[in-house]
């Protein structure tokens, strides 16, 4: 998608962070999640879903992995 110069994201369906966050890390603009207070209810999304304490997590990581890789301008310090 970067040949037509337009922002890339993710929607994530698995159980864990890891592949979000790695979109991330890959250039992902978005990251979209199912968010859920509790995975245990009924229905077809909530196993699949993040609680409020992963959302919290997959948060933190992401914006540890934005601050990690920086920016492309250079200068003199």
């Amino acid at each position: 998608m970067e040949t037509y110069d337009v922002p890339v994201g993710y929607s994530g369906h698995e159980r864990w962070i890891a592949i979000s966050e790695a979109a991330a890390a890959m250039g992902a603009c978005f990251v979209e999640r199912h968010f859920t207070l509790d995975r245990t209810m009924e229905g077809p999304d909530h196993a699949a879903s993040l609680e409020p304490t992963g959302l919290k997590k997959l948060v933190r990581d992401i914006r540890n992995i934005e601050e990690s890789i920086g920016s492309s301008a250079r200068y003199m310090t």
